[in-house]
């Protein structure tokens, strides 16, 4: 009798199908769903990133395609509005912004797609953030162009059926169909997997075991605020000048590679048996890389003179970490920064160098190999 009930119950699900008014038809999108930012360097694209994505309307009795009408838009930008506490993985704080991702994302011009990227087809080769309406396409594939900004995009997909055919749920109605598609975007390098970035760690209080500080170094946000940190200092007070978190639009900017970190750590080690002072590391990337926009502390405005800060493999140290006995540098491109380096070896064994071609000596780049 049990058999016979299983019998039944599958020969009545069957016949609802054939019996009910054309095919039940189910919709999907497939593509990559995230993307490193877009790079600019002096208004020229060094790196441009794509993803190509499609959709597709699919009967549920076969699997074939079913011509579907369709319309690509993108639709929202996810903000930031982080408090910037310790460990927040925040990039952009939009409050702190003179216009915030989602204005932008209206405007549908030439900075919209800098910053955000946009959409392109077959049919349409100029970026938009709305792509015209595509009738009977069995599949439909788009293409996504990355902005500068990291964070997350959604991009909206809605459909319309061909006559005969209808929707199933989660569908909101039997003719139409609205998918929504978050798309990641950041810097996510790696020859074999995705590496994403890590926090350059709180450094550990002095301990009696190891003498002095260990680590030697405190990171620093917003430079004009770390300017107090005095040549002749109590170990045992060094936590109170580590201030990563001291910038509004973006709390966290002490995010790497874990290769250059570990680098950037063992230069503070060698930096405080030197100097007896802490290395003081201001920016190095944001959460997930991309455009690191710093123009205006009081009201950023998405642009930066920051021309790289964006793969999690550069850092700038502050002139405050030099003891002003031994002859502080003034600027980025005061040779006393190389003299320093030279005189006492600081980068004998490290994978670090400094911009000395573009006299940016404050400036501290990986050289090593990244996998």
């Amino acid at each position: 009798m049990k058999r016979f009930s299983c019998f039944f119950l599958f020969f009545f699900v069957i016949a609802a199908f054939l019996l009910l008014p054309g095919t039940a038809l189910s919709q999907r999108t497939v593509g990559a769903m995230g993307i490193e930012p877009k790079i600019i360097v002096k208004g020229k694209i060094i790196e441009q990133p794509k993803t190509n994505l499609s959709v597709r309307c699919v009967s549920v009795m076969d699997g074939r395609d079913v011509p579907c009408s369709f319309q690509v838009t993108m639709d929202k930008v996810y903000t930031e509005n982080c408090s910037g506490a310790a460990y927040t993985p925040c990039g952009h704080n939009d409050v702190y912004h003179i216009i915030s991702r989602d204005d932008i994302l209206k405007n549908n011009d030439a900075e919209t797609f800098r910053i955000l990227g946009g959409l392109t087809d077959a049919q349409q080769a100029d970026m938009t953030t709305e792509l015209p309406e595509r009738q009977a396409q069995g599949k439909y594939s788009y293409t996504y162009h990355s902005g500068e900004i990291s964070g997350k995009i959604r991009l909206k997909t809605f459909a319309v059926n061909a006559p005969g055919w209808r929707f199933l749920k989660p569908c909101e109605k039997e003719n139409e169909c609205t998918i929504f598609q978050d798309v990641n975007i950041e810097h996510c390098g790696g020859k074999y997997a995705c590496q994403r970035f890590a926090e350059l760690p709180q450094p550990l209080p002095p301990t009696g075991e190891y003498g002095d500080w260990a680590d030697g170094y405190v990171r620093c946000g917003m430079s004009s605020k770390c300017t107090d940190i005095p040549d002749d200092i109590d170990p045992v007070t060094w936590m109170l000048y580590d201030r990563p978190y001291n910038w509004p639009a973006h709390p966290t900017v002490h995010w790497g590679r874990w290769e250059f970190n570990f680098e950037l750590m063992m230069l503070a080690n060698k930096w405080y048996k030197t100097f007896k002072k802490p290395l003081v590391i201001n920016d190095i990337s944001l959460p997930k890389g991309g455009l690191l926009d710093c123009k205006t502390p009081e009201k950023p405005d998405w642009n930066t003179p920051h021309k790289s800060h964006r793969k999690g493999i550069e850092a700038d140290i502050l002139k405050i970490s030099v003891p002003e006995k031994i002859g502080r540098p003034e600027r980025p491109d005061d040779e006393r920064w190389l003299v320093l380096y030279r005189k006492y070896k600081l980068f004998h064994r490290l994978k670090l160098r400094c911009l000395e071609e573009k006299r940016d000596y404050n400036h501290l780049i990986y050289k090593g190999k990244i996998n």
